[in-house]
């Protein structure tokens, strides 16, 4: 453990601790599935020890105080995104190494369908009885290129030392697990400084693989990750953050980036995956709404944004909606309504302040379209929808990071088949990047119009889809992948490129697509009773870390009766 402290280190220690996880990268590759599976039964263990402190230290680092009830719904959101999340990726990826131990090669017992443009689609969840329950109706799939469904083997990976430059605005090491135990590689991680405040949590957590100098987490600032990029030991790298810090990293400064591309002048030329922000789109299909069905989905819509105070780069950006919808205006309003009763949230990701006053420049009713919902915080962003947009607005194209939502129309016949196909198309041409994308449709459209609604789904070209399911929760998936459309270049890179997840090894894969029902006991809800939530959600991280039937019990009785 002093070990794995100790390795949060200065810049000039960088080299050495490189130097000691690189000579251990063909180990690490050769070493059988039982003895890796070992170690993620400790690090779950370990989890099971933390998990409070963790909450405790980024809840604390984000400004949330643990011990306030008014703070609740906050500090779940970072039970959420941390430990929770973990837990849900750490336990696929247990899965796979039990298959990989016992029958020497990942789980296989998946259904596959294709879909009307010939592509497989592999249901990956849920699996198991305990997973169908929790699941809820939902279900999972991988869309995979070439229409054939086969998984890779680890054995046929090259050993390597990745560097991983993490986020700021989430915590879970899904990026440390991903690289692992899906690529077979060590690895030398470095926090970001927005999030560092739980990095001891997390270096006890994975104590087990520092111990062994198979993975090393640093901590620092620029010149830290300069280190990691320009060290001869490191094969590859993968960050998480945003388009511009992706340019600085591979093209050079702003100043020299046009030209360095045109020339194709990268700062270095080894392998580098990214997963990047996006103007996310969430398309909802006129149809004949019941009351409660439009109140849950303006819940589903708000609790989504606000999520993070927007510091989210999957978060919902741009509603697409049908002009002649009858019920376009009540659905908007309610969204307007929830948006202003949303409990107080702190910006605390750097630069929000610019991007949202950025936002606000670009609106022609700046004052119409601000929610002032109670305040908690000093510096506290209200809540920005602006509704009747244009198709080509600055905000299609400039992702917010911040608590702003916009609504572009679209003037079609408000028919699923005459909707669904053109806001695709405007969706995929339009709104910049292409991490995640969202299509409400209710059931009885869908039942009429099934051939639509899959096609549209086969046209989406994000990396992330959902069904009646915001696309941006498809992360707590590990089984699924994350990232980008394969669809971007380094030079105009957009959403990244690669994706990690996928913790049951298929090949060739280029998006995930979540079908959900259109309403359900869980769905996402502006907070009423921030304790209540945080209670609901630590009992959800409680089964994401430990997924017991009795833990499930636990959390089906909390969502269901709040008790």
């Amino acid at each position: 453990l002093l070990l794995a402290l100790s390795n949060m280190a200065a810049a000039v220690d960088i080299p050495a601790i490189i130097a000691r996880v690189a000579e251990r990268k063909q180990e690490w590759a050769s070493l059988p599935a039982s003895s890796k599976l070992q170690f993620l039964t400790q690090i779950r263990d370990n989890l099971e020890r933390e998990l409070e402190s963790w909450v405790d230290l980024a809840a604390r680092g984000h400004g949330y105080d643990p011990a306030n009830p008014a703070h609740g719904h906050l500090v779940s959101e970072v039970t959420l995104k941390g430990p929770a999340m973990f837990g849900m990726w750490l336990n696929t990826t247990i899965s796979t190494y039990e298959s990989l131990a016992s029958e020497g090669r990942p789980p296989t017992s998946f259904s596959t369908r294709t879909t009307p443009a010939g592509t497989a689609a592999v249901t990956v969840f849920p699996i198991s009885i305990k997973d169908k329950i929790f699941a809820g109706g939902m279900r999972g799939e991988l869309y995979i290129e070439g229409g054939k469904a086969e998984q890779y083997s680890l054995a046929d990976l090259p050993p390597g030392l990745a560097a991983v430059l993490c986020a700021g605005n989430f915590d879970a090491p899904t990026d440390i697990l991903h690289v692992m135990f899906n690529q077979n590689q060590v690895c030398v991680c470095k926090t970001n400084p927005v999030n560092c405040h739980s990095a001891p949590a997390i270096a006890r957590i994975l104590a087990p693989l520092i111990d062994a100098s198979y993975l090393s987490i640093v901590s620092g600032g620029i010149d830290v990750g300069k280190a990691l990029l320009a060290d001869a030991h490191v094969d590859r790298l993968l960050m998480t953050g945003a388009a511009r810090s992706y340019d600085a990293i591979l093209w050079g400064a702003p100043s020299e980036q046009a030209a360095n591309k045109a020339a194709g002048k990268k700062q270095f030329t080894k392998e580098f995956e990214a997963e990047l922000g996006s103007v996310n789109p969430y398309i909802i299909c006129p149809g004949v709404w019941s009351d409660s069905e439009l109140e849950a989905h303006a819940h589903q819509l708000v609790s989504m944004k606000m999520m993070n105070n927007g510091h989210i780069c999957a978060s919902p950006q741009i509603v697409i909606t049908c002009k002649q919808w009858p019920q376009r205006e009540a659905f908007l309003r309610r969204v307007r309504e929830l948006l202003g009763q949303y409990p107080g949230t702190r910006p605390f990701y750097p630069n929000c302040d610019k991007s949202y006053a950025e936002q606000i420049q670009h609106l022609p009713d700046a004052a119409g379209a601000v929610c002032t919902n109670p305040k908690l915080f000093e510096g506290q962003q209200h809540p920005l929808f602006a509704t009747d947009l244009p198709k080509d607005h600055f905000m299609t194209r400039n992702e917010a990071f911040c608590p702003v939502l916009g609504e572009v129309p679209l003037d079609t016949p408000a028919t699923a088949e005459a909707f669904i196909p053109t806001a695709v198309t405007y969706a995929n041409t339009t709104c910049w990047g292409s991490l995640t994308g969202t299509l409400i449709v209710d059931p009885r459209t869908i039942k009429r119009n099934k051939d639509v609604v899959d096609r549209a789904v086969d046209d989406m070209k994000f990396g992330a889809v959902s069904v009646n399911y915001g696309a941006m929760n498809s992360v707590i998936f590990g089984a699924l992948p994350w990232g980008a459309y394969p669809r971007h270049t380094p030079e105009d890179v957009q959403s990244g490129i690669g994706k990690i997840g996928n913790n049951f090894h298929f090949k060739n894969v280029t998006k995930s697509v979540v079908w959900g029902p259109f309403t359900h006991p869980a769905q996402a809800k502006v907070p009423s009773d921030p304790p209540a939530r945080l209670k609901r959600d630590t009992i959800f991280a409680r089964y994401a870390a430990f997924p017991t039937a009795f833990r499930l019990m636990r959390l089906l009785s909390v969502v269901v009766t709040g008790l």
